[in-house]
């Protein structure tokens, strides 16, 4: 019966979130997915180059130009919804100290700041993503153009995207972090 009225009390608890709420859950699983589905493809293409390369002696330059493009996906993409879970390499040492001896309000001040720092790296970082992006839509510019005419044009856009994108949901989803601190809702 226990178990029932958790059931339940989750039912309501998933009902009475926001549509904002909602957006940035599905942010979070899409920015997830797409990082995800990248890394699939670079694993794919670099095991299919390798073994082109060793058993036939056939090199396809593609296929690594390629997996140096979907790195920024695998690393720029899914960096806010990292964020979100605390799954970043963090120093926590100051943090377990001032929560282990109960000093709540540099805790708090301390968790302020360091949100303040990701909020300014994260408008900075946004804002030169789209300035070299919207430079590099207009200059039409091309990865290696001399030594890409075999293979054809990459467009730079295609890796200069992931900067603003990733930027942007890190924003998001620092933003999102700031209202909850100074609400002062927990995880």
């Amino acid at each position: 019966m226990s178990g029932d009225n958790a059931k339940t009390g989750n039912f309501a608890a998933s009902k009475k979130r926001g549509l904002l709420s909602k957006v940035l859950d599905a942010l979070d699983r899409g920015s997830l997915w797409v990082g995800m589905g990248a890394l699939v493809i670079i694993v794919l293409q670099m095991g299919i180059e390798v073994i082109l390369r060793y058993a036939f002696n056939i090199a396809i330059h593609y296929l690594e130009m390629s997996c140096l493009y979907f790195v920024f996906y695998v690393a720029l993409i899914p960096m806010g919804a990292i964020y979100r879970h605390r799954e970043h390499l963090a120093v926590t040492m100051l943090p377990d100290y001032l929560r282990s001896h109960h000093k709540t309000t540099a805790l708090r001040t301390l968790t302020l700041i360091l949100i303040l720092m990701a909020l300014a790296f994260a408008t900075i970082s946004l804002y030169v993503g789209i300035t070299q992006t919207h430079a590099h839509i207009l200059l039409k510019t091309t990865y290696f153009e001399e030594l890409w005419a075999h293979a054809g044009r990459v467009p730079i856009i295609v890796t200069f995207i992931t900067i603003p994108v990733g930027f942007l949901l890190f924003l998001i989803f620092v933003l999102e972090d700031l209202v909850k601190s100074v609400r002062g809702v927990s995880e």
